[in-house]
């Protein structure tokens, strides 16, 4: 440790402790699960205790039973520390509307005394150097567990106290500010997905890029590919030179492999790695964590994908049915589980717009088409591609195609209108300002098709330990020091 600056000294918890001031909660027969209530005084238990933050979840024990642990009670800005868990300690301050309360068992209460700002105390427990010298002292093995005897005997650096209000007053002045820097933070993220959002409607209906008179009609296009333009009713008007069309006739549209649990163990078997709903999300692959299955040869190469193939979800919770993105390769063998889609289409398609399709207008078309099941949804199949179908405007899924010279053909689509109609676009210029378009949109929002790459706040609050300690605490910690601050009896009400 570094040396304290002057007019500084070292204690222990116990030290700073109002008499009798630290405490864990009951254990064994003192708390079972019959002694809880629907009503009545609080426990604080594990889940309440957050960094540097008191979440508010609520359990609650009767008056006569709280009247037999009153030696457990918690006071308003009492400093309640967590003693089992990944990060110790963790502590926060019982908040003011908590009213009568306990702690329950692996969560310790320290009332402080007059030697030591409540607050202060709070977060140089969550200190990293105070959390570094904790954790090198836990032995054994299973979940982390900072024991009563140890706690109470955990030295920490201590100012005077006119300048421990000012440090207090410091942190939540730098603390007001990170947060108002987080609200904005969200709210640019926000104007983002929104910036996004109408970046890729605009371009599957059109309005991204100008249409070209001269480029050959989609209808064209299309009967160059042997697939029929569809007229289904109420849908959207289409810019000039565009078409409808099922996307179960422009597209090879498949199922993925069910795990034979077994013959798993079949020497004839390969081993390949698969794609689940988890890794198909929306408008990227999340390629982190990849599992492998084992098929038999005719199933891998069947089911093997290839560049460019679009992948849809075909399970799950509702509003993920039919998210995905395109894939480019990524893993050599890959295949895909049965609650995957994959729909290979012809050359000069634009896999990636007909992506950008699904994953915008298009999931109104799956949300109304799943099937809900015990809490999870489902597509089947023959809805996402109906081949066989008579009834296309209904039973189908269709796409709109607009005019095109060079054979390029991408897909959008108007389910969050009608949610019966898949439409696909086609446009040479169009295709590839809009798919490139898209992928910019896309690098904005923190996205990638080779994994996830997100700027992400969530860790932000958690991290508050770590600012304030390094500003006005941790930096401060000497090693050597035997200077120490008398206990004092006077304790908090």
């Amino acid at each position: 440790m570094s040396e304290l600056p002057a007019g500084w000294a070292m204690a222990t918890v116990e030290e700073l402790a109002a008499a009798g001031g630290v405490t864990d909660g009951p254990f064994g027969s003192n708390l079972k699960t019959e002694h809880y209530t629907d009503a009545g005084p609080r426990v604080v238990r594990l889940q309440n205790i957050g960094d540097g933050v008191f979440r508010d979840e609520r359990a609650h024990i009767s008056e006569e039973h709280f009247a037999r642990l009153e030696k457990h009670s918690v006071l308003a800005d009492d400093v309640l520390v967590a003693s089992l868990g990944e990060i110790l300690p963790r502590a926060c301050l019982a908040p003011p509307a908590l009213g009568p309360a306990i702690v329950k068992a692996d969560c310790i209460r320290i009332r402080a005394g007059d030697a030591i700002d409540q607050a202060l105390l709070m977060w140089a427990l969550n200190a990293p150097q105070t959390r570094q010298r904790v954790g090198a002292s836990i032995k054994g093995v299973g979940r982390p567990r900072v024991n009563l005897r140890d706690l109470r005997s955990l030295e920490l650096p201590v100012p005077p106290v006119p300048e421990q209000h000012r440090i207090v007053a410091a942190i939540e002045e730098a603390f007001s500010k990170l947060d108002a820097g987080e609200a904005a933070l969200m709210n640019v993220r926000q104007l983002l997905r929104r910036m996004r959002d109408a970046l890729l409607a605009a371009a599957v209906t059109g309005g991204l890029v100008p249409q070209d008179p001269t480029d050959t009609p989609a209808a064209k296009v299309l009967a160059d590919l042997g697939v029929d333009a569809i007229n289904p009713g109420g849908v959207p008007d289409l810019p000039e030179g565009w078409a409808w069309a099922p996307l179960g006739e422009l597209a090879d549209v498949v199922g993925g492999v069910t795990k034979d649990s077994k013959r798993q163990d079949d020497p004839s078997f390969v081993e390949r790695p698969y794609l689940r709903v988890a890794n198909v999300q929306r408008g990227h692959l999340d390629l982190d964590v990849v599992t492998t299955i084992r098929v038999s040869p005719e199933k891998a190469a069947k089911l093997e994908l290839r560049p460019g193939d679009v992948l849809f979800n075909e399970g799950g919770d509702r509003d993920k049915l039919g998210r995905g993105w395109v894939w480019e390769g990524q893993i050599e063998g890959c295949i895909h589980q049965n609650h995957v889609f994959r729909a290979r289409l012809p050359a000069g398609v634009e896999p990636k717009l007909v992506s950008i399709w699904g994953n915008t207008f298009g999931q109104g078309w799956f949300e109304g088409r799943g099937k809900q099941t015990t809490n999870l949804a489902s597509i089947n199949l023959a809805t996402t591609s109906p081949a066989s179908t008579r009834c296309p405007s209904r039973t189908s899924t269709s796409f709109t195609t607009p005019s095109v010279s060079a054979g390029t053909v991408v897909a959008y689509g108007a389910g969050s209108i009608h949610p019966d109609a898949w439409t696909i676009v086609v446009s040479p210029t169009a295709a590839a300002g809009a798919a490139s378009s898209a992928s910019s949109a896309d690098a904005a929002c923190g996205r990638t098709t080779t994994g996830t790459t997100r700027t992400s706040i969530a860790g932000h609050r958690a991290s508050r330990a770590d600012h304030a300690s390094s500003a006005a605490i941790a930096s401060r910690m000497p090693s050597g020091s035997t200077t120490r601050v008398p206990q004092r009896n006077a304790g908090r009400g």
